[in-house]
């Protein structure tokens, strides 16, 4: 089997545990009429993620080497990313959000000050607009 496949099977049986266990247990049942299922998003996402499983472990077994270093760069990534979500928990989203999406611009590559601006602070106040404001879900 190759990486591709077991990444693949990996990503498969993710997204059916997101579908049948995790978001089902963690969205609330009860919601306002003619409002949208929280569940719907995730569940959409989840899919995709499954779908895209499927193609992926369906791929052409090719000799693939793995670039250890590629790999690092990718779990520093992650860590990140997952240290500048529970901070989210701890200071909320409109402080934390700015700041993670600033230092991940930062560490692509990105330098010119209108993107940072927009990317680091124009994404995170949409993305508050638009669960707070308009559909009336709280964030962090």
């Amino acid at each position: 089997m190759t990486l591709h496949r077991l990444t693949g099977v990996f990503f498969v049986i993710f997204a059916v545990a997101m579908i049948w266990g995790v978001i089902p247990a963690q969205t609330e049942s009860v919601y306002p009429d003619g409002s949208i299922p929280p569940e719907v998003l995730p569940m959409f996402y989840a899919a995709m993620i499954g779908l895209f499983g499927v193609a992926l472990a369906c791929q052409r077994a090719e000799a693939t080497a793995l670039d250890l270093r590629q790999g690092a760069k990718t779990a520093g990534f992650f860590l990140l990313a997952l240290v500048g979500v529970l901070a989210m928990q701890h200071v909320g989203f409109l402080l934390a959000a700015p700041a993670l999406a600033l230092v991940l611009l930062w560490l692509v590559g990105e330098r010119r000050p209108l993107w940072l601006a927009l990317g680091g602070l124009g994404g995170p106040v949409l993305i508050w607009t638009v669960f707070e404001v308009l559909l009336g879900r709280l964030l962090p």
